[in-house]
């Protein structure tokens, strides 16, 4: 972030409020967000939108996969664990399973 801050300071955009991660390190926490705040209703949410709440159970994982953050077999590895217990829907893991694989 001081990189992009210091050589591109005055192009648009703004790093302050960047809630992207930019390591391996952030991108597991925000898998370890979505496991335990959004999977659960996932299943539910995967598609709708609402323009009220654009995020929904969305997992966003894309951009870390594209750059190489995260692999799709962690997702599918972390997904498929924290389903151990039994208590998160299976419309929810297949579901989440199926968009990494697909």
């Amino acid at each position: 972030m001081a990189l992009v801050g210091n050589n591109f300071g005055c192009h648009f955009g703004d790093i302050d409020y960047f809630d992207w991660a930019t390591s391996w390190i952030g991108a597991l926490q925000a898998l370890v967000h979505f496991i335990e705040y959004a999977l659960l209703r996932f299943g539910d949410e995967q598609d709708p939108m609402l323009e009220s709440d654009p995020i929904l159970s969305h997992s966003f994982f894309s951009p870390y996969m594209d750059i190489g953050l995260l692999s799709p077999r962690e997702v599918c590895n972390a997904v498929e664990t924290s389903d151990k217990a039994g208590k998160i829907p299976l419309n929810s893991v297949e579901g989440d399973i199926r968009k990494m694989i697909g």
